[in-house]
């Protein structure tokens, strides 16, 4: 199944909540292979010592969306 390139204006449009909220992210150029496969890592763990430092940063965040 082919799919149609990649263009800015369409990465925008579908993917517009994740230019929102947190601030400018400059001027990007991507090249994709359009021969390349996607693959779906499994997640790693948070090492114990940075666990609560984590959460606290999550939460930070979480609050920070909501007012947004």
């Amino acid at each position: 199944m082919k799919q149609a390139p990649l263009t800015a204006k369409s990465v925008l449009r579908d993917y517009q909540d994740v230019f929102k909220g947190l601030g400018y992210i400059g001027t990007s150029s991507f090249v994709v292979d359009s021969s390349a496969i996607p693959v779906q890592h499994t997640s790693r763990r948070i090492p114990v010592a940075l666990k609560k430092e984590v959460i606290t940063k999550l939460k930070d965040l979480e609050r920070s969306d909501n007012k947004a």
